[in-house]
């Protein structure tokens, strides 16, 4: 099996660390929304679990992004 080269690798790291951004923003604003924000247990609830969706959907893309084919 022969190793991709330097700038398939770099573009790679680059998506991933882009991927790792956008997970860092979007999950602090879902928890910060949860804990500041008002209203009833359902909404706080519904935000909760979509912060759980975004890390496990973003977790599993950035595996995919760093497993080499």
């Amino acid at each position: 099996m022969i190793r991709p080269g330097f700038l398939p690798r770099l573009g790679r790291s680059v998506e991933f660390l882009s991927i790792l951004a956008l997970d860092i923003v979007l999950t602090t604003f879902l928890a910060g929304s949860v804990t500041l924000g008002h209203g009833t247990l359902w909404i706080q609830l519904l935000k909760a679990a979509t912060g759980l969706g975004a890390s496990v959907v973003l977790y599993v893309l950035g595996f995919r992004v760093l497993t080499p084919k």
